[in-house]
């Protein structure tokens, strides 16, 4: 995606934001809305996290699960604005009932373009990508300044949040997190678009076609086996001709931390790609001209570090669904976990309560003037399954910015205990969640 020159960093803002995924440009966007200097760095060429860099077409946690077929927003605020944002330009999709849960489907190109004009609008907000971080300076209760990679002076604000999936900002600030079970128990994704195939070879008939193909040739070893895991996406956007092909690859030994991991899956994927391409080709009806045309420009890792915050959400909470005095969003989402590769609900998915988020999950335990959104916030493993979707991370990245505006203008830059709770009144008036 094209966008234009950022502008120049300057030496002080109030508040500084690292990532610029879902969670990470919501942030932003609400912090700036607020009134507040803001800065929105990231080492990615784009806005928008996974959806944009790895073709995650689906916009999952915007609604609450219901049984009634009615799309109930579980938030509003950004995460709606956005959800209509692009069901009114023709980029994304109305709700579509998917079992019990309701999701948007969108065109992840398009998704990234409305995430930077939407930062481009706001006049406070200064952007920057393409922008390393290099160290953090803190002490044991506060960070002062962050440096950026190609920039002598530091960069100084009153607030911190990290959105970051490897919450980078919290490790070089000696912030204490919790540990990456996803080397070993969460599947990474690997989406890819093919073109040039007929358009009834991807409908609901076509789809049985291409899963009896793929079985018959993995039962012969006529294909590498982790291509078992191949799928052909429900949805495919009208401007888009391409179809989306999800591979949920296997494998030991993989870290989201270790560069050499994240490379060595890419080449694999890659080549799974190319190799299910010329298998579709050759086999099967309606894709004899077609082609791989687009890769993703990094795997999608589901998680790695998590902060230790003031309050750890668990898998109990997404089950009991708690009433929390600082309660700052909600979780429409359920809980998934994968253990050996398959993929199970842990609790009742009937159950339409959704769960709140409290703030304090979003507030380093040690450093005050730290705060977290995205995949990186204070929850168990299981838990943090339900939060790292779009539609949540979006919630949870407006609340976060608002909490830093409270967190910068605070005498001493950090949300007192006995005022986390009339911060998430103030939070909550803004996302109109009803909590």
């Amino acid at each position: 995606m094209e966008t234009s020159d950022p502008s120049p960093i300057e030496s002080e803002y109030d508040v500084i934001v690292d990532g610029s995924g879902p969670a990470g440009f919501a942030a932003a966007i609400a912090s700036a809305r607020a009134g507040a200097k803001t800065l929105l760095f990231s080492s990615a060429e784009s806005i928008g996290g996974f959806s944009a860099n790895t073709f995650v077409h689906s916009l999952s946690g915007l609604y609450v699960t219901s049984q009634d077929m009615i799309p109930r927003a579980a938030n509003g605020g950004l995460a709606l604005e956005f959800a209509e944002r692009l069901v009114t330009t023709g980029t994304g999709t109305a709700p579509k009932r998917v079992g019990p849960y309701d999701v948007v489907f969108q065109s992840p190109i398009q998704y990234a373009r409305h995430c930077w004009d939407l930062c481009q609008r706001e006049k406070n907000l200064t952007v920057a990508l393409k922008t390393r971080l290099s160290s953090v300076n803190a002490t044991e209760s506060r960070i002062e300044s962050v440096e950026l990679a190609g920039r002598e002076e530091p960069v100084r604000a009153r607030a911190y949040l990290d959105t970051t999936r490897e919450a980078e900002l919290a490790f070089l600030a000696g912030a204490d997190f919790e540990g990456t079970e996803s080397c070993t128990n969460r599947r990474r994704a690997f989406i890819f678009s093919i073109r040039g195939h007929e358009a009834n070879a991807t409908d609901e008939d076509g789809r049985q076609i291409f899963s009896e193909h793929l079985v018959k040739a993995l039962s012969l070893g006529l294909l590498t086996p982790q291509i078992g895991l191949a799928v052909i996406r429900l949805v495919q956007m009208n401007e888009n001709p391409d179809a989306c092909v999800g591979l949920d690859a296997e494998g030991d030994h993989f870290s989201a931390l270790n560069p050499d991991s994240l490379t060595r899956f890419q080449i694999l994927s890659s080549n799974l790609a190319n190799e299910l391409g010329g298998f579709l080709r050759s086999n099967i009806r309606g894709f004899e001209k077609c082609e791989v045309t687009v890769v993703p420009a990094q795997s999608c890792e589901r998680e790695s570090r998590r902060i230790t915050g003031r309050y750890r959400l668990t898998e109990a909470d997404f089950q009991s669904s708690p009433d929390f005095d600082d309660a700052v969003c909600r979780a429409g989402w359920p809980v998934f976990a994968d253990p050996s590769l398959l993929r199970s609900i842990v609790f009742d998915p009937t159950r339409t309560r959704p769960t709140a988020v409290p703030l304090r999950a979003l507030i380093s335990k040690e450093i005050g003037n730290l705060l977290m959104a995205g995949r990186c916030i204070s929850s168990a493993y299981v838990a943090q399954g339900a939060l790292r979707v779009i539609g949540t991370s979006l919630a949870i990245g407006q609340s976060a910015g608002l909490a830093a505006v409270e967190t910068a203008r605070s005498e001493g830059q950090s949300i007192p205990e006995n005022q986390e709770a009339e911060v998430a009144a103030k939070i909550c008036a803004v996302l109109e969640t009803g909590l």
